[in-house]
């Protein structure tokens, strides 16, 4: 690589030297770091929501919603808990299971 400094892209300060680049570089490996190493789960979310809810709003922009909602969620570290009537429901129309958990509907 090059020792000359990086063009900075986001300021009209300069070019970033090779102490700013180190800085940054650090700055992303703990960041990293913090997210690989912090739980699993950070938080849940009690879905209730059945396949009649999507049709009532709309089933093709429910699912447009849906899908980009739940890739947020599992990269949140966020987890969909569903009852088990819930998910009878949903396994019962083929719909893959979502859910991380289900719960005992007593």
């Amino acid at each position: 690589c090059s020792s000359g400094a990086y063009p900075r892209w986001l300021s009209a300060t300069g070019h970033m030297d090779s102490s700013a680049i180190a800085t940054r570089i650090a700055m992303n490996e703990k960041h990293v770091a913090e997210k690989f190493n912090a739980p699993t789960t950070q938080c849940t979310i009690f879905w209730p929501v059945l396949i009649k809810d999507f049709v009532r709003v709309g089933f093709g922009a429910s699912i447009g919603m849906f899908c980009p909602l739940r890739a947020y969620f599992a990269r949140a570290g966020c987890k969909l808990v569903v009852s088990k009537s819930t998910a009878s429901h949903w396994k019962g129309i083929n719909f893959a299971p979502f859910w991380n958990e289900e719960l005992p509907d007593t």
